[in-house]
């Protein structure tokens, strides 16, 4: 960096920032309250690891206090966000977060897979048939590719891995066909 460069380049300098400064006035109750609940989160983030709550739940928790009837600084009208949105993602990220911990979904598959006699011993065809028909006829359910693929690729690998059949590539192709 050139000497005159590191010198703060502000038109009409440091008497513009002070006057900018003094427009701002004295500090509100809510901004001291935005400090505070920032502070909180920041220090609660920094020691995950002593108190083991999760990140993810520290800053569902800051929204939540941030957004308080009487508590929080923000009303929920007041910013332009689409709520419904943001409260659908929480959720679908808990729900994901709960079934990693969880392995409910393979569970699900091994206690399917059992109760309909698939074992090892099942022949390829089968599965692959069956999986084509489930992929084709869950368009009626599920309009989204992607909405399908995020379903049934991840069952299809647990296929191929639980049941050691040699290759993914056709339960791929079957659970991306169109």
């Amino acid at each position: 960096m050139k000497k005159e460069e590191q010198v703060p380049q502000i038109e009409g300098g440091m008497l513009r920032l002070k006057k900018e400064y003094e427009a701002l006035g004295k500090m509100t109750f809510n901004e001291y309250k935005s400090i505070g609940i920032f502070v909180i989160v920041l220090a609660l983030w920094a020691t995950d690891k002593q108190h083991g709550i999760s990140q993810t739940a520290v800053a569902f928790l800051g929204a939540v206090v941030a957004l308080l009837p009487r508590i929080g600084v923000v009303k929920w009208n007041d910013v332009d966000i689409p709520w419904h949105l943001m409260l659908f993602s929480a959720g679908a990220y808990t729900l994901g977060a709960g079934l990693e911990v969880t392995d409910l979904p393979a569970s699900m598959i091994d206690a399917l897979f059992t109760h309909m006699g698939i074992t090892k011993d099942t022949p390829f065809w089968v599965l692959y048939l069956g999986m084509t028909f489930i992929m084709l006829f869950s368009g009626i359910l599920f309009q989204s590719k992607t909405m399908r693929a995020l379903i049934f690729c991840p069952n299809g690998y647990w296929d191929c891995t639980e049941i050691r059949i040699p290759n993914f590539e056709p339960f791929f192709s079957c659970c991306t066909a169109h």
